[in-house]
C-alpha cells in the first residue's frame, strides 16, 4: 500500500497519488460518468518525467466528480455529483478501491467534499440545492448520517447562475474552529464555527463580496492568516 499521498491536481475531477517507490504514484482520477466513464479510474504516475500511463477502472461509480483522501491514506471519498446527491466510502487496497458504504449527502448536486484536520468528519457543498452537511467517519472508514446541516437561501444579480444558493467548495480553517463555505448563488463566504467534539456547525458570520462575483474556490495562506 501507500507510503505518502497527496494532491497532483484539482478541478471538477481531483486526482491524488499514492507513492509506491519515490518516483512511482497511483493516481484516481474522478469522472462524470456515461457512455465512455464509468466511474473513479486509476493511473500510474512517474513524478520524475510527469507520465500518466493507464487508465484502469478503480471501481464504478456514479459521477464521482471531486475525490478526497483519508489522512490515514487508506480511505478515499467521492462526491456522486448526481440530482440525488450522496457520498461514497471506499476503502484504498494497492491501487484499487472497495465500497464501504453510500450515504445521501442532504442536496442535489454535490461538487466538492473536505475532511476536517482530525479526520473524524467530512463536509460537503451541495451545489445543485446550495446546502453544507457535515458527515461523522466510522472506524472503518464508511460515513454515517449526516451530523449537521444547513440550507442556505438567497440569490444575486446573475439570474442564469445565481438564481438560488450554489454551495461551490468547503474549507476548515487552519486551526479546526470553522468551517468556510464559497457559495457562487450569494456572492458569499459564509463562516460556520466548527465542534470537533460532535460535528455541530454554527453560522457565525458571512463575507459579502461585489455582486455576481460568484464565488468558487478558497484557499489559506500557509501562516493561516489571509
Amino acid at each position: 500500500m501507500a507510503h505518502q499521498l497527496r494532491v497532483l491536481f484539482g478541478c471538477a475531477a481531483l486526482i491524488v497519488a499514492a507513492a509506491a517507490h519515490a518516483a512511482d504514484f497511483t493516481a484516481f482520477i474522478g469522472t462524470y460518468t456515461g457512455p465512455e466513464s464509468k466511474g473513479i479510474y486509476s493511473f500510474h504516475f512517474d513524478s520524475t518525467s510527469g507520465k500518466l500511463t493507464g487508465p484502469a477502472l478503480a471501481i464504478d461509480s456514479s459521477n464521482p466528480s471531486f475525490l478526497a483522501i483519508h489522512p490515514n491514506q487508506r480511505y478515499l471519498y467521492a462526491a456522486n455529483e448526481n440530482q440525488n446527491g450522496s457520498i461514497s466510502a471506499f476503502a484504498v487496497d494497492s491501487g484499487h478501491l472497495r465500497l464501504t458504504n453510500t450515504v445521501p449527502s442532504r442536496g442535489a448536486g454535490p461538487c466538492h467534499i473536505a475532511l476536517d484536520r482530525t479526520g473524524r468528519w467530512l463536509f460537503a457543498a451541495n451545489y445543485g440545492s446550495g446546502s453544507v452537511a457535515v458527515f461523522p467517519i466510522r472506524e472503518d472508514g464508511g460515513l454515517g448520517e449526516a451530523s449537521a446541516f444547513f440550507q442556505h437561501a438567497g440569490s444575486s444579480i446573475d439570474y442564469q447562475r445565481q438564481e438560488g444558493p450554489h454551495a461551490h467548495m468547503v474549507v476548515p480553517s487552519p486551526d479546526n474552529r470553522f468551517l468556510l463555505v464559497a457559495d457562487l448563488g450569494l456572492d458569499e463566504v459564509l463562516v460556520y464555527g466548527f465542534d470537533a467534539a460532535n460535528g455541530r456547525l454554527m453560522q457565525v458570520s458571512a463575507a459579502k463580496l461585489p455582486p455576481g462575483s460568484g464565488p468558487r474556490h478558497l484557499a489559506f495562506s500557509p501562516n493561516g492568516r489571509l
